[in-house]
């Protein structure tokens, strides 16, 4: 008690109308006798009971001081021992002395030992159990059975036994004349509402915000009353508070009213306005009450729940009063995302088929039964193997999971569930005006930082990561004049050979397939003689054959032949001939209608080849060598166990044929060019009097075909001679940083199309948005963090801010819903060209047709790509810290690079609109001119920022570690600022609306499905460095788990 005892003093010295009961008691104490000796003897003393404090003063005047405390916990009352002068009683504690009082009357010691028995909290805990008990057993008897809800997601009762239920009923209150305290304050007023379940039976129904200092308090907060509390027969009871202490929630009782449900449904020009009648029967105010039935949680809840995309909703419903004396009715709602848990799924089952190919390659190296290209080989096919069923195991644990649907804080360190954003949840304002229909939704994603948290960050994140990666093979590439830099920009898979070599292989797959079907539907339409037709599809092959033979790196492949030449040097050439890929030498690419789900590794699919084209026009020896190739292929297309036992015959193995008559790359790529162009001429000039136009174009198509079939072949070769002499540490590294990619960029692609869909399926079609995307190929999506850059934090924001950029090699894909698929996106392609199918619904379709060029809107398809944009400011204590060492370039450039991209969307934006919109202008001047002045915690950056992403109708992303505490306090704030800005919310209103969303909104709720607490988890330290309006209300913040 020493910590506090001045606090504890200071209640001790209350007025006694503070007090529950006071008075003179015999106090049995230990006094000083003679020779030192102590005896006890009853004192007279005063004492006073506040709760369950017992205070006791020095002597019997109410005007000493306090001497000392008792709680009155874990003890009962006794009565004794006897004593002929007065009467006594004891409080009996467990394991501890007994405490012996005394009083002049036996009716006061009556009065006081019932005081005792009944100040105990445990005491309180036995009456509210009771008091349920008799509520339970009251709800289950005849007076309020026929009132009790149906089991149903709606909550709505059956239609006979609801027949008195009324609609759902939004409660508007507010106060005037509220009593003040003895000293002259005006109380902390807050309202609980209870509504009757039968006669002397209530239950707490709703509350309100705390208004501080106030006689004439209007609430912001409404109290919906639906279901059992919503019947004609139902009455209720508002209780007005003093709140006293908000840290411990520490109120007293003002004064109560009472009504019926029934007389305030009545058609009446005047809000009831009743007397709140305190213990005293004194008039201590008045509580005012309008009812509204046009205003319901249900009407804004609806339009997210019914895609199917969203559940478990929670909604709070505010009244606000503009500058203009109009009130605004806003809905605040938070909600889970059917699809956190599945689009990791469909991008695992991606992945992992996407490895198997490539360990297809690796496997297919025919092993030798000795030497170190056996070893080597093994330590490529564990890399595979150890990434496919890391993935597999992930896959089936997100398969398996049966709770909610968004992945709480405490689970960020689960490995199991890594691939899963953390804490996402679609937040969602939605306005309304009074008197006026329309509805103005404003949705914010708020999700946990994209980042590999059970990895940790002892070699930092992955930007830092990709880093020392490409510094590994830096020195190679300076050597090599011929290095393309063009190619590291484009690297998707990282910056070192193996994954440059599995991204042209993904790519060479992805081109040819869409080739080979250009080709078919050539044909095709020449049979028809569809010339129109025709001359699109050689255009769009021409642009993917371009694309195709630029897909290698010439580098890499110079390389895989220089580990040939030395391995034939050192006189290790039969060993490598048998670790070479026997059926890679031979064969062709995989097939071309391969599937792209999660399946079991295929052996490869073998098809003529290995011939160099050196005569476009040599039509007849092309198709000769063609026969000639398939004979050889029908011959030795066995198992590698067969290759091994059987001889062959000829004089030059595989190897030689590929590696010694290897065809350069540029010649291949030349192929591939000549091969269009010659098609494309014939095209052009196809005589109308020919009859059979597709014969005259099947020799360049043979050409074009056996060109992408060298050059598939090339690839595979060199990653397959490369994966052998990678060195372990750079290989462990590549793959490393390739899975620690892989779950970052799961969970900003999961964060994004819970964005899209929301803005697609929760709100009405946005005309602005679809136009940009039809015109500028891209929707924008601005991701807002407040990490730190000290500490693990900065490991984050690396992470993120790879997750973030990867999203511009995404191509999403709108589409006609059908009942046969339903809403649920879906993912196809590859890493390298990966594309998000999004079905929507028909009213967005139909808005819009201006850019729908087919009569068949099941046919409709509308592709795009996302400009995402990255954003950070650092506000806690670990900010303040790096701010001091001046460790904040990263943030620095972050926000100087998200600046350019976004003022670079905005003038392509502004093209496409039909009125130039000023006010972007402005702010795009204002976000240069605050990132010019250099300021801690620039937040006002961040606003800026999402202003104009606001404004261009883009996407909205708010991240923090977990989601919940900086981030909450900035969508409020967020939020806010959209009322005051958009919607002339009165000034006087702005700082209360603030504290009211904070403490009695979703962000608070937010916390309380994480942690299990109802409190921001923020401690003083934290608040003290935090700006000013990031700061959370006293009493929703404190110590807890993050």
């Amino acid at each position: 008690m020493r910590y506090n005892m001045k606090e504890l003093m200071a209640v001790a010295s209350q007025p006694a109308i503070k007090f529950d009961k006071e008075g003179v008691l015999f106090f049995k104490d230990k006094q000083d006798g003679i020779l030192f000796r102590k005896s006890d003897v009853y004192t007279e003393r005063w004492f006073r009971l506040k709760g369950n404090l017992l205070f006791y003063l020095r002597n019997r005047d109410p005007c000493s001081e306090p001497q000392g405390l008792i709680v009155l916990e874990h003890c009962h009352v006794e009565m004794g021992p006897r004593n002929q002068t007065m009467f006594c009683f004891s409080l009996v504690y467990n394991m501890e002395d007994h405490i012996y009082l005394g009083a002049l009357s036996e009716a006061e010691r009556d009065s006081w030992m019932h005081a005792f028995t009944s100040a105990s909290i445990e005491n309180l805990r036995r009456t509210a159990e009771e008091l349920r008990a008799g509520l339970a057993l009251a709800q289950e008897g005849p007076l309020t059975k026929s009132s009790s809800p149906q089991p149903s997601d709606s909550s709505h009762y059956g239609s006979e036994e609801c027949a008195d239920e009324l609609r759902p009923l939004l409660l508007e209150l507010s106060c005037d004349n509220l009593r003040c305290d003895h000293s002259g304050r005006p109380p902390n007023s807050m309202l609980v509402l209870m509504g009757s379940l039968a006669p002397a039976i209530w239950d707490t129904c709703g509350h309100t915000e705390v208004v501080e200092r106030s006689s004439n308090p209007t609430y912001l907060l409404n109290v919906e009353l639906t279901g059992r509390f919503c019947t004609t027969s139902s009455s209720i009871r508002v209780c007005c508070y003093d709140v006293k202490e908000r840290v411990t929630k520490t109120k007293s009782f003002i004064g109560c009213a009472s009504l019926s449900l029934r007389s305030l449904t009545m058609p009446s020009d005047n809000q009831p306005r009743l007397p709140l009648i305190s213990p005293d029967h004194e008039t201590v105010g008045f509580v005012t009450i309008a009812a509204r039935t046009d205003f319901s949680s249900s009407t804004f809840k609806e339009r997210i729940s019914r895609s199917g995309l969203f559940e478990n909703l929670f909604c709070t419903m505010y009244r606000f009063h503009t500058g203009l004396g109009a009130h605004l009715i806003v809905s605040e709602i938070m909600a889970e995302s059917r699809l956190s848990f599945t689009i990791p799924q469909l991008l695992l089952n991606l992945w992992m088929t996407e490895e198997k190919r490539l360990l297809e390659i690796v496997l297919s190296m025919e092993s030798a039964t000795e030497g170190e290209w056996r070893s080597l080989q093994s330590i490529a096919v564990r890399r595979h193997m150890h990434l496919i069923e890391t993935y597999h195991k992930a896959s089936d644990t997100l398969a398996d999971y049966c709770g909610s649907a968004f992945k709480t804080s405490i689970m960020k360190g689960d490995r199991p569930f890594e691939f899963v954003p953390v804490n996402l949840h679609l937040q969602r304002m939605a306005v309304r005006q009074h008197k006026n229909k329309d509805v103005c939704d404003y949705d914010v994603v708020t999700v946990g930082a994209f980042t590999a948290y059970p990895h940790k960050y002892a070699h930092g994140g992955l930007h830092r990561q990709l880093k020392q990666l490409k510094g590994m093979h830096s020195t190679a590439q300076a050597q090599n004049a011929a290095m393309d830099a063009s190619w590291e920009a484009q690297s998707i898979l990282g910056p070192d050979r193996l994954s440059q070599m599995a991204q042209s292989i993904l790519t060479i797959e992805e081109l040819r397939e869409d080739i080979e079907s250009s080709l078919e539907s050539l044909l095709y339409n020449a049979q028809l003689r569809n010339v129109h037709v025709m001359m699109t599809l050689v255009e769009k092959i021409n642009v993917k054959a371009k694309k195709l033979s630029v897909s290698c790196e010439k580098s890499l492949i110079e390389e895989a032949l220089a580990i040939w030449d030395t391995a034939r040097c050192t006189g290790s050439t039969a060993e490598l001939r048998k670790a070479l890929p026997l059926n890679l030498m031979d064969a062709g690419p995989p097939s071309l209608n391969r599937n792209k789900s999660a399946s079991l590794p295929r052996q490869l699919c073998s098809s003529s080849g290995g011939f160099t084209l050196k005569d476009i026009s040599d039509d007849e020896d092309d198709e000769q060598d063609n026969k000639q190739d398939e004979r050889d292929f029908n011959s030795g297309s066995t198992t590698l166990q067969n290759a091994r036992s059987t001889p062959t015959p000829r004089s030059h193995t595989p190897v030689q044929d590929l590696c010694e008559d290897f065809e350069p790359l540029d010649i291949t790529s030349l192929n591939i060019r000549a091969s269009t162009m010659c098609m494309t001429t014939k095209v052009y000039n196809l005589n109308q009097q020919e009859e059979y136009w597709a014969e005259e174009l099947r020799p360049s198509v043979r050409k074009l075909r056996s060109a992408m079939q060298t050059l598939d072949r090339i690839a595979r070769v060199t990653y397959g001679l490369l994966s052998l002499k990678e060195p372990s540490h750079t290989a462990s590294l590549s793959y490393s940083v390739r899975y620690r990619r892989d779950v970052c960029f799961a969970q900003s692609l999961t964060a994004t199309v819970v964005a899209l869909q929301a803005k697609f399926w929760c709100q009405s079609p946005d005309q602005v948005l679809l136009r940009s995307l039809g015109s500028t190929g891209s929707a924008l999506a601005t991701f807002a963090s407040y990490l730190s850059c000290y500490g693990d934090e900065r490991g984050m924001m690396e992470d993120m801010l790879v997750a973030v950029k990867d999203l511009r090699n995404v191509t999403f894909i709108i589409e006609a819903f059908s009942s046969k698929v339903g809403p649920g996106p879906r993912i196809e392609g590859s890493r390298v060209n990966l594309r998000v199918v999004l079905p929507v619904p028909d009213s967005v379709i139909e808005s819009a047709a201006f850019l729908n060029t087919s009569l068949d809107n099941t046919k409709f398809r509308l592709q795009f790509g996302l400009t995402p944009i990255y954003f950070n400011v650092g506000i806690n204590e670990q900010a303040t810290i790096a701010e001091k060492l001046g460790n904040i370039d990263l943030q620095e450039r972050i926000n100087t690079g998200g600046a350019e991209l976004l003022v670079g969307y905005m003038r392509r934006f502004q093209r496409c609109q039909v009125k130039e919109n000023i006010e972007l202008q402005k702010l795009a001047e204002l976000l240069d001119n605050q990132l010019s002045t250099r300021r801690n915690k620039n937040v006002d950056v961040l606003h800026t920022a999402m202003r104009m992403c606001r404004l261009m109708h883009g996407l909205r992303m708010t991240s923090c570690k977990s989601a919940k505490d900086r981030t909450g306090m900035s969508v409020t704030l967020e939020q806010v600022s959209i009322l005051e800005l958009d919607h002339n919310l009165a000034a006087h209103q702005v700082s209360h609306a603030l504290q009211c969303m904070r403490s009695e909104g979703s962000r608070l709720q937010n916390c309380f499905k994480n942690i299990g607490s109802p409190k921001y988890a923020i401690n003083t330290l934290q608040l003290m460095h935090m700006p000013k309006m990031y700061r959370p209300p006293v009493g929703t913040f404190g110590y807890g788990d993050t």
